[in-house]
């Protein structure tokens, strides 16, 4: 047998199921709050102890420069001083001074300026890629490779009118003389 409702218990059902499901949101709301809340505590956590490592890290970098300052030899460097680019390179390549009219302060001049013509990099650019060319060949393969022949040996490896990439071939170069063994 079926029976029937009335209006006011499916109104007063309809309330209970109302009631029930806000009760119901309540909770989700609060278990989602509580969530969040947790969330971010642990996130807390986590960006501050992030923050000591870096700070760690970054005592430790400062420490290490205080404590080993960099090398001084002249061979590895070309610095952005106010002497030009082919009196450091000058320098580099005798290990010490060398007078401001010294013969290969020219010859680098004009082997920069070739260079230049024929690459895309700047002549700092080109000369720190020549230093650190001559330093891989030394530190890496054993060849002591005099700088301004070096530098001979890659402006003649570059074709005049071109317009490459410098450390390409220089990279090529320098492969070059590995191999070769000089």
């Amino acid at each position: 047998m079926v029976q029937k409702i009335s209006k006011e218990d499916k109104e007063k059902i309809y309330l209970e199921e109302k009631a029930r499901l806000e009760a119901r949101d309540k909770i989700f709301k609060e278990n989602a709050k509580l969530k969040t809340e947790r969330e971010l505590k642990s996130l807390k956590k986590t960006t501050k102890g992030c923050l000591w490592v870096f700070l760690f890290i970054a005592i430790i970098v400062v420490v290490i420069a205080i404590i080993n300052p960099e090398e001084s030899d002249v061979s590895t460097k070309i610095s952005h001083r106010t002497e030009p680019l082919e009196y450091q390179l000058a320098v580099i390549n005798k290990g010490g001074y060398v007078a401001e009219d010294d013969i290969t302060v020219v010859r680098f001049k004009y082997l920069l300026e070739s260079l230049d013509t024929k690459t895309i990099e700047s002549k700092q650019q080109i000369s720190d890629m020549l230093v650190v060319g001559q330093k891989l060949l030394r530190e890496k393969y054993g060849i002591e490779a005099n700088l301004l022949e070096l530098t001979e040996g890659v402006d003649n490896y570059i074709l005049p009118g071109s317009k490459v990439e410098f450390a390409r071939k220089n990279t090529e170069f320098i492969q070059f003389i590995k191999l070769r063994g000089y």
